[in-house]
């Protein structure tokens, strides 16, 4: 609802929240005054009282650097954000973007200064010194710096000439897939202990396309075994805390997806709904791979196991997230309904399930083409 120029937001407990320039100080620099209400309307009501009775700084004699505009920007993705989302902007601020930025005026940083800036972190980004940053990782630092300039634009009427600047190509990186005959070597070892949740959980990502945070956020409370149907309400993940109260540097936390489309319903087999139902746990409010209501297992742990795992029954290495891809490849191979599979998957569009997620063999290649053609 919030309008080019009017820095009005909508926070994440539902209330407004509205900024205007309160005064300018000796050197320059603007400082900003808020509002408060439950509706953008009284908001807006509020801001038009306080502009007339606050000094208004001509834009001539403003200095903008980005490490101001930034510091605001932060503020206002605060509100409106993840505490995950928010982590991750945090470090690319921190790590990249103000090092290179910090005292420069949003004016000064053109295509020019951004096509360098791109040019520098391919070549030698990595904060350990070994090489350059991805090309999606590049992408998501300049993300970053738009959203920043953009607000720059909005809120402080600066000029900002970056449309020439040149992202990266981003180059997808091939996910491996388990072949038919590894599926059926990894289930086997799953259905020899049903008890072993751990071993369970890779069956049930297998059958389900769950994400690893997903699995690692499940309780038994999410399963209606009786229905059949396996509830995603939640992800666990570790993020970098950027609370200075924080003695930590990284906590865990357990949140609902990113997406809309993420929080989901996944159908069960009747037989996956029967195994399930074996060992189902008293405590239906403990997390599906502990069997505890005070102890999940985190990501790197689960990661480290399945790591493992594969390793002992001479698969071949891949990423936990191959499990998900597994899945999906399996289901378009069999003929799966691909717009149902990309609701199963939680993904916005199914241009993002066939794009990404499948992974068709040459022997399923094989046998569609003696379906399709033949004719001879």
């Amino acid at each position: 609802m919030s309008k080019r120029g009017e820095n009005i937001y909508k926070r994440k407990d539902n209330r407004w929240e509205g900024r205007y320039r309160k005064s300018v100080d000796d050197n320059g620099r603007i400082k900003l005054g808020y509002v408060y209400g439950k509706t953008y309307r009284e908001v807006k009501e509020k801001l038009q009282i306080m502009k007339t009775e606050s000094f208004d700084a001509p834009e001539e004699n403003v200095t903008v650097t980005f490490e101001k505009v930034s510091i605001e920007w932060m503020h206002k993705e605060k509100l409106i954000i993840k505490e995950s989302t928010l982590s991750k902007y945090a470090k690319i601020l921190e790590n990249h973007l103000l090092p290179e930025f910090s005292k420069v005026e949003i004016q000064k940083i053109n295509s020019f200064a951004v096509n360098q800036f791109v040019a520098k972190k391919l070549k030698n980004g990595r904060l350990d010194g070994k090489g350059g940053l991805s090309a999606k990782t590049v992408q998501d630092l300049v993300m970053v710096l738009k959203s920043i300039l953009k607000m720059a634009e909005d809120e402080y009427s600066c000029k900002v000439q970056i449309k020439n600047a040149v992202l990266p190509d981003r180059k997808r990186r091939k996910i491996s897939v388990l072949t038919v005959d590894e599926q059926k070597i990894l289930s086997r070892y799953a259905l020899e202990d049903i008890h072993d949740l751990k071993r369970l959980g890779l069956l049930m990502c297998m059958v389900t396309g769950m994400r690893l945070g997903e699995i690692c956020a499940l309780r038994w409370s999410d399963l209606d075994l009786n229905g059949g149907i396996l509830k995603i309400r939640h992800t666990l993940q570790r993020i970098q805390n950027i609370s200075s109260k924080s003695s930590e540097k990284t906590s865990v936390i357990i949140d609902t997806p990113k997406t809309n489309s993420s929080i989901r319903e996944i159908p069960l087999t009747s037989s996956m709904a029967s195994i399930l139902s074996a060992v189902r746990p008293r405590d239906e409010d403990s997390y599906f791979l502990t069997g505890r209501d005070d102890k999940y297992m985190e990501t790197r742990t689960y990661q480290y196991y399945f790591r493992r795992t594969i390793e002992q029954l001479n698969i071949t290495p891949l990423n936990f997230h191959g499990l998900r891809h597994t899945f999906a490849t399996r289901c378009v191979e069999n003929g799966f309904d691909t717009k149902s599979l990309s609701e199963i998957l939680g993904h916005s569009n199914v241009n993002i399930t066939l794009n990404r997620y499948v992974h068709t063999s040459m022997d399923a290649k094989k046998r569609q083409m003696e379906r399709t053609c033949s004719i001879i």
